[in-house]
């Protein structure tokens, strides 16, 4: 585990997304011990970031139709890529 006790990373849990319990336990164990889990979470993150980017740089010309279709015409770029979706989009 990465120097985070299990109590205090479902504490984090509990705390920042709401979620108590045996869940908690559970997605805190999951974060420790998955490095999978890391990336996920901040691809999200990038993607969510890059969204209120594109609402603000498209303004009424933003919707989800077209911000996702410029996601997905990138295919599969590294998560520095993203922020040509906004400039082709």
């Amino acid at each position: 585990m990465h120097g985070v006790p299990l109590d205090e990373a479902a504490a984090g849990f509990t705390r920042d997304a709401h979620i108590d319990g045996p869940a908690a336990r559970s997605e805190a164990r999951r974060a420790l011990l998955d490095p999978g889990y890391g990336r996920y979470t901040g691809g999200k993150l990038a993607v969510l970031d890059l969204r209120q980017q594109a609402r603000k740089q498209w303004g009424a010309q933003f919707s989800l139709i077209r911000f996702h279709q410029a996601l997905l015409d990138l295919g599969s770029p590294p998560l520095g890529l993203l922020p040509t979706a906004l400039a082709r989009g």
